[in-house]
């Protein structure tokens, strides 16, 4: 009789917390109000504490706001898209560490309020939002 081969426990990451990123993919995206995912901060921000992060290396899930996926990832445009993280977020008025700190920890109900505070009101700022959304930008070669 053979035996079976003994299952491999698998290693968990360094800043990871599933739970956490469960209750991020709950809120409302910051930008647009849609369904979301967990889109994380890259940049460094030593008034945070937040260190360079990339090359195989992804930052902490306390890094992470709730985009929509066209906003994330998607559309030409989107987070993923942006040479300049920092900027991207900029044009919308939103300094994301700050606003990941204050979500961090918090109860889902918290959460939800920081996201509805934080999120833009200023009407050019949601038409830009809107313009990604609907895939509008146009950019040779997008890559998201």
């Amino acid at each position: 009789m053979k035996h079976p081969k003994p299952k491999r426990a698998r290693r968990v990451r360094v800043g990871s917390s599933p739970t956490y990123l469960d209750l991020i993919r709950q809120l409302p995206c910051i930008l647009s109000g849609r369904p979301a995912e967990a889109a994380h901060i890259r940049y460094a921000d030593s008034r945070f504490g937040k260190t360079e992060t990339g090359a195989g290396r992804k930052p902490d899930d306390k890094w992470c706001l709730p985009l929509a996926p066209e906003l994330h990832r998607m559309n030409t445009g989107c987070q993923h898209d942006a040479g300049d993280e920092r900027a991207w977020w900029k044009q919308f008025g939103i300094d994301p560490l700050e606003v990941c700190t204050r979500l961090w920890g918090k109860s889902r109900i918290q959460m939800e309020r920081v996201i509805i505070m934080a999120s833009p009101w200023d009407p050019e700022i949601k038409a830009k939002v809107l313009a990604i959304l609907k895939n509008e930008r146009s950019k040779p070669d997008a890559h998201c």
